[in-house]
C-alpha cells in the first residue's frame, strides 16, 4: 500500500513537472516571440526613421545642388555683366577721349582759320557805312600807317549778345598775319576810337577766363592759335580746352611738353 502511494506521488510529480515544463516552454516561446516581434518592430521603426532621414538628406542635397546651381548661374551672369560693364566703360572712355580729341581739333581748326582776324569793339555804327574804307582811313589818320584795302579780305559786323550795349563788334580778316600784326601794333594809338583784340573762339575765351580765375595761375594769354599761362611759381604752360588745369599745373610745365 505504501509503495502504491509512493508510486502515485511520483506519477503526480512527474505529471506536474511535465505540465510546468510545457507551461514554461510555452511562456518562454511566447516571450521569445514577443521579444522577436518587438525587435522586428523596433528595427522596422528604425529603418523607417532611417529612410525618412535619408529622404530628407536627399531632398536637402537636391536643394543644395539646386541652390549651388542657382548660385553658379548667378555668378556666371554677374561675371558676364561685369565683363560687359568693363567693356562698356572702356568704350565710353574711348568715346570720351575721341570726343575730346574731336572737340580740341575742331577748336584748333576754327582758331587757325581766324588767326589772321582782328575783332574790333566799341566802333561806332553809322548808316550806309563802308567798313573797309572807313577802317583804312581811321588807321591812317590816327597812326600814319597806310593799310592797303586789298590787305583786308573781309570786314563785317557780327550780332552782339542780348545783354551787350553799344555798337556791334566788327570782324576784320587780313590777307596774311604780317598785315594783321602791323595793325595790332597800333592798337594803343587807336584805343580812343575802338578796341582791337585777337579773334578768339568761344572755347578759347572760356579757357583764358578759367585760367585767369584759377588761384594758381598768374596770367593767361593767347598767341598764334594757342593759349598759354604762367603759374604762381613762374613756370609757363600751354593749355588746350580739354586739359585738366589742376593736373597740367602740377605735372606739365612747358619745358616738359
Amino acid at each position: 500500500m505504501e509503495e502504491m502511494r509512493e508510486g502515485m506521488k511520483e506519477e503526480i510529480k512527474k505529471e506536474i513537472k511535465e505540465e510546468m515544463k510545457e507551461e514554461i516552454s510555452e511562456i518562454t516561446k511566447q516571450t521569445i516571440e514577443k521579444e522577436k516581434n518587438d525587435r522586428e518592430n523596433a528595427m522596422k521603426s528604425i529603418e523607417e526613421k532611417v529612410d525618412k532621414t535619408e529622404k530628407k538628406l536627399e531632398c536637402a542635397k537636391d536643394e543644395r545642388d539646386a541652390l549651388n546651381l542657382d548660385i553658379s548661374t548667378l555668378r556666371e551672369k554677374f561675371n558676364k555683366q561685369a565683363a560687359e560693364m568693363r567693356e562698356m566703360k572702356k568704350r565710353m572712355s574711348q568715346c570720351e577721349e575721341n570726343y575730346q580729341k574731336v572737340l580740341s581739333l575742331s577748336n584748333f581748326n576754327q582758331q587757325y582759320s581766324q588767326k589772321n582776324n582782328i575783332k574790333v569793339l566799341k566802333w561806332s555804327e553809322k548808316r550806309d557805312e563802308n567798313l573797309r574804307s572807313d577802317f583804312c582811313e581811321i588807321v591812317k589818320s590816327k597812326t600814319g600807317q597806310v593799310v592797303n584795302p586789298r590787305d583786308v579780305l573781309a570786314i563785317h559786323r557780327i550780332p552782339k549778345n542780348q545783354d551787350s550795349r553799344g555798337p556791334r563788334p566788327v570782324i576784320i580778316k587780313f590777307i596774311n598775319s604780317e598785315s594783321r600784326v602791323a595793325v595790332l601794333e597800333q592798337r594803343a594809338k587807336l584805343k580812343e576810337t575802338f578796341t582791337m583784340l585777337d579773334h578768339l573762339t568761344p572755347q578759347n575765351i572760356d579757357l583764358i577766363n578759367r585760367l585767369n580765375n584759377h588761384p594758381k595761375v598768374e596770367r593767361a594769354w593767347y598767341f598764334n592759335t594757342r593759349v598759354y599761362a604762367y603759374d604762381t611759381k613762374g613756370d609757363r604752360h600751354k593749355f588746350d580746352i580739354c586739359d585738366d588745369i589742376d593736373y597740367k599745373l602740377r605735372h606739365a610745365p612747358l619745358s616738359d611738353q
